[in-house]
């Protein structure tokens, strides 16, 4: 049964060739009854169109007049005018955009090609070297690079600026790309869209473009942060004193200069015991850092950040702080001279010293953060008193 496309122009021309077919097989001769036909055998929209046509309803016109009227109604259907140069290099330009990337695309572009360029040809519209330069112009640089290399092997006494023959070009295409698949692709099937959604037909490409309904979007986002949150209450306990684990699974909990779990940094002693010792300090900040003022770097390892303090002080004997190593003297010379005192205080291995007893240790931003028990800290009282009363007796100079 003959058929036409309103949408491609160049069927119509076989589509009045199918119609004479017919005709000829069924005897059919009449002027209006070969009218009638073509319209019955088109849409609806295209029918109303071609019976609206004076040559339709004008029983003076001829049959082949009634056919040059639907031809001009299609720009590209007439014989003289069914290719173009617009044509060819929007082909050209389409195919340099997607590119050549095996034989079944070299063979799609030589096809569309060749027709076009051809009847371009054959109504002196085109020369022979215009033809093989648009050809070229298809290929991606790549490609074209290892096509030339090619030809100049199989061609070698060909002059540089003459362009090779179209049928050279892709006889050296299709060694090039040996081994590719040699068929088009099937593209993949349109995914089902879900339950709830929509489907919206964008008339200018011809294409269908899929948008899902907002409220069902907003409906997802709803019932995925209920559940986030359901599950955090659900893992959340009572508080206790064992600090939160941290979203981030990498993240270390707890500690992060000693590892505990016990505690966070600003409560670990075992910082308060390197600072002591001049293998680190706090900064204004309050953060760790190395005697030098610096951060660890990066490249230094270890599980915490004690263990890359222990590294970089073995790789840079030597560095430790004088303040803290100052402060260590001091604080052992307050606690010997504390044993003789008539208070008789108890005092335990590891001294506090305090801003008021040792001014010039402490940074005069950085506050040290210092968990003592009762004990130790009536035991640092009494020191200090010990010591103001020593001050207060001595004789004036």
């Amino acid at each position: 049964m003959p058929r036409f496309d309103p949408q491609q122009p160049r069927e119509l021309r076989r589509y009045f060739t199918d119609l004479d077919f017919v005709f000829n097989r069924a005897g059919i001769n009449d002027v209006a009854e070969k009218k009638k036909h073509a319209c019955q055998y088109v849409d609806v929209d295209t029918a109303d169109l071609w019976e609206s046509i004076g040559e339709y309803s004008d029983v003076q016109k001829t049959y082949e007049e009634f056919i040059k009227a639907v031809q001009s109604l299609y720009p590209g259907a007439e014989e003289e005018r069914k290719w173009s140069v617009a044509d060819m290099d929007k082909l050209v330009g389409e195919r340099s955009r997607l590119g050549v990337l095996s034989l079944g695309d070299l063979g799609d572009y030589y096809r569309q090609f060749y027709t076009i360029t051809t009847f371009l040809r054959g109504k002196q519209r085109l020369s022979a070297a215009e033809q093989s330069r648009a050809f070229v112009r298809g290929f991606q640089p790549d490609l074209w690079s290892r096509i030339s290399q090619r030809l100049q092997l199989k061609l070698p006494d060909h002059f540089p600026d003459d362009p090779y023959d179209i049928i050279e070009i892709h006889e050296a295409a299709q060694f090039v790309l040996h081994g590719t698949p040699s068929t088009l692709l099937t593209p993949p099937s349109p995914p089902i869209p879900p339950a709830g959604s929509t489907t919206t037909s964008n008339s200018t490409s011809g294409s269908e473009i899929k948008v899902e309904d907002i409220a069902t979007i907003i409906e997802r986002i709803t019932e995925s942060f209920v559940k986030a949150l359901s599950a955090q209450g659900a893992r959340s306990g009572p508080p206790g004193d064992r600090p939160p684990r941290p979203a981030n699974p990498s993240a270390t909990p707890g500690c992060n200069y000693c590892g505990s779990l016990d505690h966070f940094i600003r409560n670990c002693l075992a910082v308060i015991e390197d600072i002591k010792q001049g293998k680190c300090k706090r900064n204004i900040e309050g953060k760790v850092t190395l005697p030098t003022s610096t951060f660890v770097p990066r490249d230094i390892p270890g599980n915490c950040l004690k263990d890359r303090v222990e590294e970089w002080h073995r790789r840079n004997p030597g560095q430790l702080a004088t303040a803290q190593m100052l402060y260590n003297v001091m604080s052992n010379e307050i606690s010997n001279t504390s044993t003789t005192s008539r208070f008789k205080v108890e005092t335990t291995p590891t001294l506090i010293a305090t801003r008021h007893s040792h001014p010039n240790i402490f940074d005069s931003h950085a506050e040290p953060e210092i968990l003592l028990s009762t004990n130790d800290r009536i035991a640092s009282l009494e020191r200090e008193l010990f010591q103001l009363r020593g001050r207060k007796e001595e004789p004036p100079v």
